[in-house]
């Protein structure tokens, strides 16, 4: 009797221990799966901003090659190398006077109230403002409030570090500009409630992907909407930090994205979690190194394959922290194979284009010698920038060297003669005028067409006037031969049937350059001709009215310093 006791005793507490241990399971199981989600305010911080150089270092850990293998780190195409480290930033100390113009710049921010067409180029340029060549000069005298405001604008990128606390507390500012995004009438518009990221950024990408399990928050249809301080402090932001924040993102089939943070709370909170920090200057040298070891995963590439990550981080880290960058930049520019020809949109080539406006020793001298040993053209091109800023004429006599080299060269805009033309169009003007006369000494049908090619290139594209563009092609509107592609008449530029001539690619190249004259190269040969006599005609009398000016009515939008009139 007392053994079959014992027995049940024994059972009873295997039973309870096993019931207290299934309980105790599922309990653990419900907290996580049910775990309360933080919600982080407008003006607090999250448990992951508490310490941001602390949660910059967590992440560079965790995405570290030698922990994590690329292709375990991979994610959208990109992958994180190994992160160097540099010397550690302290955040400058604001006089009252510095912060109290701070606020002042944000504040005269709603001034922005002048041509539309002018902020909708910049507001969805995503050029690097301070170093944009289509910017204003500061030494530009005029009353325009678009150039008064777009100064103000491009002063507080160049703050940087600086302003970005500033920044981040205005993107609430629902102060109205008078520029106002309007729904053309043809396309849809709406409002958007997320932004993006570097997807390998650990600690960005987990602060965005989170809100998309919290929050339900769909697109809303809309009008028109007011641009406010707070979104002009948006786009700012990203130029400062290198990240495409736009206001207004057109997309295809005639869909426009608009994101506002002063009409998405949740945009604002994720930039203010995102870059808020006690230590603005260290939050982004950390954020900038860690684009700058974002890889593209392309094996076949190696390491000519830069991403658009790197390209930004680069030139924001010779902006802002020169001398303790400038070493870190100019050792890696030397490992480039400038030998190479470059295939990827974001190559070798633009890397160092990227980094050539620095003035820093180090990298002046790092370009000169990547102008001199290079022979692919995209690094040529590239080096140029900064070559024709310190010895222009070094740059003349090796170009004058290298189109001589290639002057056999079939004239195909593919071609590598075709895109030193157009880069010394870019960078060596007035030099470039002499190289040019050089190339054109024997006026064959390849040198004519292809010089004739590169200035325009430049002329349309790039909005830049030359002005001996005139004086070398002139001469080339009585050149009356056949100036045949090289492959498929029809593959380039929808020419019409009729041949094209030396005569119609040098005025149609006039005309690019001066807006005064129109000119259609599909047109017939006789139409051509009357057009090229008009052309001919103004340029030996050019006070005289001539009957074939540029259709349509005519708009000055600002470019540089010069206003280039551009048709509807």
């Amino acid at each position: 009797m007392a053994a079959v006791t014992d027995r049940r005793s024994i059972k009873f507490v295997l039973v309870t221990l096993f019931i207290c241990l299934a309980c105790s399971i599922i309990v653990i199981g419900n907290k996580r799966v049910f775990a309360p989600r933080t919600l982080v305010l407008p003006g607090m911080q999250s448990h992951h901003a508490i310490s941001d150089a602390q949660s910059v270092e967590t992440d560079t850990t965790e995405s570290n090659p030698s922990i994590d293998t690329p292709e375990t780190s991979a994610k959208h195409g990109l992958r994180l190398a190994t992160i160097e480290k540099l010397t550690h930033v302290v955040s400058r100390s604001l006089t009252a006077d510095e912060q109290a113009e701070i606020r002042q710049m944000i504040r005269s921010l709603a001034s922005i109230n002048d041509d539309q067409e002018n902020w909708t180029y910049f507001l969805q340029n995503r050029a690097f403002r301070p170093l944009d060549e289509t910017c204003e000069s500061e030494s530009v005298v005029t009353s325009s409030p678009f150039a008064r405001s777009s100064l103000e604008f491009k002063r507080l990128i160049e703050l940087g570090p600086d302003a970005l606390p500033f920044l981040l507390e205005s993107l609430d500012n629902k102060s109205p500009t008078a520029f106002v995004i309007k729904n053309p009438g043809f396309c849809a518009v709406a409002h958007v409630h997320h932004i993006g990221g570097n997807p390998v950024n650990r600690s960005e990408s987990r602060r965005i992907e989170r809100r998309h399990h919290d929050e339900t928050t769909g697109d809303e249809s809309t009008n028109s909407h007011v641009v406010t301080i707070g979104d002009i402090c948006f786009v700012i932001i990203g130029q400062i930090v290198g990240r495409d924040y736009r206001i207004m993102n057109n997309l295809p089939q005639c869909y426009i994205e608009i994101a506002s943070p002063t009409t998405s709370e949740r945009i604002r909170r994720q930039v203010r979690e995102i870059w808020s920090s006690d230590h603005s200057s260290q939050k982004l040298i950390d954020s900038l190194l860690l684009d700058l070891a974002t890889e593209i995963v392309h094996s076949e590439m190696g390491y000519q394959g830069k991403s658009s990550w790197q390209c930004a981080a680069a030139q924001r880290l010779l902006y802002y922290f020169p001398q303790e960058s400038a070493g870190l930049l100019a050792d890696r520019l030397r490992k480039f194979d400038v030998d190479r020809e470059c295939t990827a949109r974001f190559s070798g080539g633009s890397f160092v284009e990227a980094t050539a406006l620095s003035d820093h020793p180090q990298i002046k001298t790092v370009m000169r010698e990547i102008f001199e040993r290079a022979t692919s053209p995209h690094f040529i091109v590239a080096s140029m920038k900064s070559v024709s800023r310190n010895d222009r004429e070094f740059m003349a006599r090796r170009m004058k060297r290298l189109i001589e080299d290639l002057s056999g060269e079939n004239a195909d805009p593919r071609g590598h003669c075709y895109k030193l033309l157009v880069g010394l169009c870019q960078y060596a003007d007035p030099e470039a005028k002499e190289v040019f006369q050089q190339y054109l000494a024997d006026r064959s049908v390849q040198h004519s067409r292809l010089a004739c090619l590169a200035v325009r290139k430049v002329q349309t594209e790039l909005a830049k006037e030359m002005e001996w563009t005139k004086e070398l092609i002139t001469p080339l509107l009585d050149d009356r031969r056949e100036a045949p592609w090289d492959s498929n008449p029809q593959s380039y530029a929808g020419r019409g049937s009729e041949p094209m001539r030396i005569c119609d690619e040098a005025a149609e190249t006039i005309a690019s350059g001066d807006k005064r004259h129109w000119f259609n190269s599909q047109d017939t040969t006789a139409e051509r001709d009357a057009r090229i006599a008009d052309i001919k005609s103004h340029i030996k009398n050019p006070r005289s009215d001539f009957g074939h000016s540029r259709r349509g009515d005519r708009k000055s939008r600002i470019y540089g310093t010069s206003h280039v009139t551009t048709d509807d």
